[in-house]
């Protein structure tokens, strides 16, 4: 779907443009980042946060690299950034301005690399066990077909007291299988939207130690047929703190 989109103009819900709006650090640090890298990536939200310098962060699902870029001015020169994403043409675009970007905060090198994968199998693109510091992800975990597996392989590669911040899309009931299947709600972020009790059960048989809530905005479904489709169900951009 992100190959099919043109920029955020063509969506056909909210749910990937939603949220309360960024910090005013981040809304500065944004200011820097390199067009082509903000109008191809889409996203419910601003999971990164501030007071990570120092980290080593990890971005699952990194499109184009918005928020790799973000945590890029976070982190610090003595940071790193690894964004992960199966889409070869958002990676493109991420790598191809991140040395302009980080000269742009007279880093002496790139603390930031993009790494073609599954967020379902970390291990495999060569994020080690126990190795990062903090984890996000924006709008990317309800596309997996194997959300318990994302979940796992999060657990393993988080340092013990390690954090999983995210923004995604969750919706208050069950969907239908039509509504679950349907291309553009699957593309848009909605079709594959957990429910939010079913979550929070699964984010506590994973192993994470505990579960906090820390923004909820509710999504507009703008297109007449979406909306036959989702009848009732209602839909909400929420970001989460989970903690080993």
């Amino acid at each position: 779907y992100g190959e099919t989109l043109k920029g955020s103009g063509d969506l056909r819900t909210s749910a990937c443009t939603a949220s309360c709006g960024p910090s005013g650090v981040v809304k500065d640090i944004i200011k820097r980042i390199p067009e082509p890298v903000t109008s191809k990536f889409y996203g419910c939200g601003y999971p990164v946060p501030l007071g990570i310098e120092g980290k080593k962060v990890l971005d699952l699902g990194c499109g184009s690299g918005r928020d790799c870029y973000i945590a890029s001015a976070l982190v610090g020169e003595k940071g790193f950034v690894t964004g992960v994403d199966m889409t070869p043409q958002q990676l493109q675009v991420a790598r191809n301005h991140a040395e302009e970007f980080c000269k742009g905060l007279n880093y002496a090198g790139v603390n930031m690399r993009f790494v073609e994968g599954y967020i379902e199998d970390l291990v495999s693109v060569g994020i080690e066990e126990n190795s990062v510091d903090l984890v996000f992800s924006n709008c990317v975990v309800n596309l997996s077909t194997a959300k318990e597996r994302v979940l796992s392989q999060v657990h393993c590669v988080l340092r013990p007291g390690g954090e999983f911040q995210f923004s995604d899309v969750f919706a208050d009931g069950e969907l239908s299988e039509e509504a679950r299947t349907d291309k553009v709600l699957v593309g848009e972020c909605l079709g594959g939207a957990l429910e939010i009790g079913a979550f929070t059960a699964m984010a506590e048989a994973t192993g994470f130690a505990r579960t906090e809530m820390t923004e909820k905005t509710e999504i507009q479904v703008h297109d007449p047929e979406l909306k036959k489709l989702v009848g009732q169900t209602k839909f909400f951009s929420i970001t989460w703190r989970l903690f080993k």
